[in-house]
């Protein structure tokens, strides 16, 4: 399911049925969320917690990047430069863009994708990089809802498909970060 999506008419609206399954309204989402097997109460998670980030954001960005590879047990691989990485995203020619999950003010995790493109059915495509929550903000929606996020971004500018390498060798669980 995290894999490629092919033709995204088609199996866009299985990914956004699978989200409605698992509750994702386009607006609102009451979560309930587990203590120990019970029921420890519902917030309400506000479809506008997801937003594109701006270069002001890049310190916040890094920040997260870092918590990700601390996470994947690979931060000695991280050689990132705040300022090429605000050049890569916001410069004049962005290779990538962002978004970000907001909680009370809080950045709870982001999204990193790009665009590629198939040659055989001429139709660009998203490719989601990486999806990373905090772990105090896993289990509330902030994933699944960055990942929602992308799939109307995919729609939107009318993608073929979406894609994700779930089978990257420094991957430990997607399922983790959908928090």
């Amino acid at each position: 399911f995290f894999g490629m999506i092919h033709n995204v008419d088609q199996n866009l609206a299985k990914l956004l049925a699978k989200l409605d399954e698992w509750g994702i309204a386009n607006d609102t989402l009451v979560v309930l969320m587990n203590d120990n097997g019970g029921t420890a109460g519902t917030r309400v998670y506000n479809a506008g917690m997801i937003r594109p980030a701006t270069a002001a954001d890049t310190p916040t960005i890094a920040r997260l990047i870092r918590d990700l590879a601390d996470y994947e047990r690979l931060a000695h691989a991280v050689t990132l430069d705040e300022g090429r990485l605000r050049e890569h995203l916001f410069g004049p020619r962005p290779f990538a863009e962002v978004l970000l999950a907001e909680e009370a003010g809080n950045i709870a995790g982001f999204a990193l994708f790009f665009h590629n493109y198939s040659t055989f059915s001429a139709t660009p495509s998203l490719y989601l990089e990486d999806l990373f929550v905090r772990p105090e903000y896993r289990g509330q929606g902030h994933g699944k809802h960055l990942l929602k996020a992308l799939a109307r971004i995919a729609v939107e500018r009318d993608c073929g498909r979406l894609e994700h390498d779930r089978h990257f060798p420094r991957r430990r669980s997607l399922e983790a970060h959908m928090g």
